[in-house]
This record gives structure tokens, C-alpha cells and sequence, in this order.
């Protein structure tokens, strides 16, 4: 990833996507430019019992030790050991641009996908 900062890595993503896909797996995703740039998935299966993060750089499962969403804006901070799989900082800043996203339903969608 090449967005990297001092205090950790922010992506300002110009999609940001809330869905339960065809294969039942839910997830959120931020997206640099809606298609091939940096991005950050986090999903689960119907029956998994554990989420996945998913960048260019790979894929770890579980590793979110906590996380803050406010509109705009969603922290996630990472344990070591997936930050090292993701080849990312452990603290996670993802910026996007609030209109057009419910902040509610994203919430949610969060929560539900990492079940703090």
C-alpha cells in the first residue's frame, strides 16, 4: 500500500460499499477509486466464525482489536500480527465522503460483519 502515514495508514476512498453479496458473504468495503486501487474489505460468511480483512497485499482473518465510525470516517486498529499479513500500519484511517452513505446502515454493517 502507498497511502502510508506516521501514525498509520489512511486510504480516502472514493467508494465505499455495504452488501450482502450473491454467496450470502456480507461485507463493507472502501475503495481508492471504485475499482482496482488501494482498498479494504471486511467480510464474513453466513457460517464463518470469523471475519476477513482483504487488501492488494493479501488476506488475514480476524486482527481488528478495535475500531471507531463516525460519518466520514472509520478507525480500525489492528493487531500486529494483521497489519504484517496486510503489509499495513496497525492503525487503519479510512476517509470518504459522507453524502450518499448512511451512516446508520454502515454502521450496522460494521458492527454486525466484525460483531464487537
Amino acid at each position: 500500500m502507498t497511502a502510508e502515514q506516521a501514525d498509520g495508514w489512511t486510504l480516502v476512498a472514493a467508494a465505499v460499499t455495504l452488501a450482502r453479496l450473491e454467496d450470502e458473504f456480507e461485507h463493507v468495503g472502501w475503495s481508492e477509486d471504485g475499482g482496482d486501487g488501494d482498498h479494504l474489505i471486511v467480510m464474513r460468511g453466513p457460517d464463518d466464525d470469523d471475519y476477513c480483512l482483504v487488501t492488494a497485499a493479501g488476506t488475514t482473518y480476524g486482527g481488528v482489536t478495535d475500531y471507531s465510525a463516525q460519518p466520514g470516517r472509520t478507525v480500525l486498529t489492528l493487531s500486529m500480527a494483521a497489519a504484517e499479513d496486510l503489509d499495513l500500519q496497525p492503525t487503519v484511517v479510512l476517509e470518504y465522503d459522507p453524502e450518499g452513505v448512511d451512516s446508520a446502515a454502515f454502521c450496522t454493517a460494521l458492527e454486525h460483519v466484525l460483531k464487537f
